[in-house]
């Protein structure tokens, strides 16, 4: 298998923050969006398209730091669905 080109945007230049995430010759995309930010995801045009995303939590105490991975064709739906379910 050849390799691939990954392209990682991060929004504020701090891994810590909302990463954006494409692959050279992939017309998907990736979103990595801590709880704590995802009121600025809102502002972002690339959270109206389809792609995988991954919603981050730091350690809360006893259940340590959490990821919830899913897949949707508006992934800023799929976040905003997450946040009202937990």
């Amino acid at each position: 298998m050849l390799g691939k080109k990954l392209t990682v945007y991060l929004a504020n230049g701090l891994p810590s923050g909302i990463r954006h995430v494409e692959i050279a010759n992939w017309s998907g995309q990736g979103i990595a969006c801590p709880r704590s930010r995802l009121k600025d995801l809102g502002n972002w045009p690339e959270a109206a398209r389809p792609g995988v995303y991954f919603l981050l939590e730091k350690d809360s105490g006893d259940t340590g730091d959490r990821v919830y991975i899913g897949h949707n064709c508006i992934i800023l739906y799929s976040f905003v669905t997450e946040i009202l379910v937990t």
